[in-house]
């Protein structure tokens, strides 16, 4: 009997704990693509970007959920002076008033240290506080934050002039410039400005911000600076199978401001001593980066990638993945056909789950959100789809005996 009393007090004991490490919301998760959204990024997707004061709970159709605030800025957008945030149905918007750390006055690029704590994203306000909301309108007409997890879209306001304000504001001026290769140049210009500049140092923390920006990873980047990127990249590989001379970008960079940028990739070597095997990873991951965006123009690059035999899995299957996001499944079919039963039979487990794993994919509403089964309305290429991963399956067992970690995978 003392044994089970115990037990249940252990049990107890760790349900308080992960209780309060996921509070002071429900936990949310994440693809192995994620990218979150950097500060200029989540600037122009907001709706709306508002400083607002919390002061009691929302009610919705009768119900409490959520918060109420009134209006003390607008920054973007349009918003009445009292508005509710959140809605006690939305699993990603359970705002709510509680006691709160405040952000750190001086931070623009790490969002709230509550963002890691089970939520994804800072989801409790301190009641007659103002923050700086990043918010939309769901389906239902009631306002949400932002739900892009790990980003600032819930922050405390410290003045006009803070750090995060100016980089608001920096921001919108930067989106009210109509071309993005346009935009990407003016954030360069006045990146240099308050490098150079020693009247500049309050800015600091907004040059670190804009060049994390140039350096990323993002998706959203303009098509051609990054096939510029890919471009520059190819120049410095030392691998004969692999050296092109062939340019995929349709923009001369070279009197550009970016042109110093194309090879300042994160984890690239100096450039007086360029490792080759880390260029093609930096190649690859580019690669992936055009296939889970929006970029149509990057198809002459990955046709000619489609024509190349000596490939690795996982460039294989950054090229299916592209194919499929552009819907040219004939292209996927071909692919597939030609490479998946020696990828199955000669490729390290690793490699084979990277190149299946592009092919289980399909995009959610927001674009980035990537799951497994993606699907085609065209009864013969589902049909193909069907019967290929019934072949995939039966190579799979014939070689490892069962579908293990492929199995879920493989779902039709």
């Amino acid at each position: 009997m003392k044994l089970k009393i115990n037990n249940i007090y252990l049990i107890f004991i760790v349900i308080v704990l992960i209780i309060l490490y996921a509070s002071p919301a429900s936990s949310c998760g994440v693809s192995r693509t994620y990218y979150a959204l950097h500060n200029f990024e989540l600037i122009e997707e907001a709706e709306a970007i508002v400083v607002a004061t919390p002061y009691r709970k929302g009610i919705f159709f009768g119900k409490k959920g959520g918060v109420k605030f009134r209006l003390d800025q607008i920054i973007k957008g349009d918003v009445q002076t009292v508005f509710t945030v959140g809605r006690v149905t939305e699993a990603y918007s359970r705002i709510h008033i509680d006691s709160t750390k405040a952000s750190d006055p001086e931070e623009i690029i790490k969002p709230h240290p509550e963002s890691f704590r089970g939520a994804c994203n800072r989801n409790t306000v301190t009641k007659n506080k103002q923050y700086v909301l990043f918010i939309y309108k769901d389906r239902y007409g009631s306002f949400q934050l932002l739900d892009w997890p790990f980003t600032r879209v819930n922050e405390d306001y410290y003045g006009d002039d803070s750090p995060w304000m100016r980089a608001i504001q920096f921001y919108l001026r930067i989106g009210e410039i109509s071309d993005p290769i346009q935009q990407l140049e003016q954030m360069t210009i006045e990146h240099d400005n308050i490098i150079n500049n020693p009247d500049q140092t309050k800015n600091k923390q907004l040059a670190k911000d804009i060049a994390i920006y140039l350096k990323s990873y993002s998706p959203l980047l303009p098509t051609q600076y990054l096939l510029a990127t890919f471009d520059e990249l190819n120049t410095q590989s030392t691998d004969n199978t692999e050296v092109d001379t062939k340019n995929f970008t349709t923009i001369n960079f070279e009197n550009s401001p970016l042109k110093p940028w194309l090879l300042r990739y994160p984890s690239t070597p100096s450039e007086d001593n360029q490792d080759s095997k880390e260029v093609e990873q930096i190649k690859l991951k580019l690669l992936w980066i055009l296939a889970l965006g929006e970029h149509p123009d990057a198809n002459p690059l990955f046709e000619y990638l489609a024509s190349k035999s000596t490939l690795t899995p996982v460039q294989y299957g950054a090229i299916i993945q592209y194919f499929i996001h552009q819907r040219n499944y004939p292209a996927v079919m071909q692919l597939a056909e030609i490479h998946t039963s020696d990828i199955i039979n000669d490729a390290s487990k690793g490699q084979i789950y990277d190149y299946l794993y592009s092919m289980a994919l399909y995009r959610s509403s927001n674009g980035l959100w990537l799951k497994s089964g993606w699907r085609s309305d065209n009864p013969e290429i589902e049909r193909w789809r069907r019967q290929h991963l019934t072949e995939v399956k039966k190579l799979i067992i014939s070689r490892f005996g069962e579908l293990g970690r492929f199995e879920w995978l493989l779902r039709h």
